[in-house]
């Protein structure tokens, strides 16, 4: 056989390439990644404090929603999940 040993396991040029991201394209990639996490978590902190301001002129009176509310709300907590839920103050 003339193919070196490195030749045989070696993965062809063409799917080595896209394997293989250079290291400055990962750390951007990484700083992008959490730059948005903090932005979502920004966001996140505002609409708590929101919704907390808003109950508080609401006073002790409940809240009534429409039907259509109680789906839309419900569609976005089954996205969120039950736990994550329970973490966060709901109305």
């Amino acid at each position: 056989m003339g193919a070196s040993r490195e030749s045989i396991f070696a993965l062809p040029r063409e799917l080595a390439s896209p394997l293989m991201t250079p290291l400055p394209l990962q750390f951007l990639v990484l700083m992008l990644a959490a730059w948005v996490s903090k932005h979502q978590q920004e966001m996140i902190e505002y609409l708590q404090a929101e919704n907390r301001a808003l109950r508080e002129q609401l006073g002790g009176r409940r809240l009534r929603f429409t039907d259509s509310q109680r789906r839309r709300l419900a569609r976005h907590a089954r996205a969120v999940g039950r736990s994550r839920l329970r973490e966060i103050t709901t109305i």
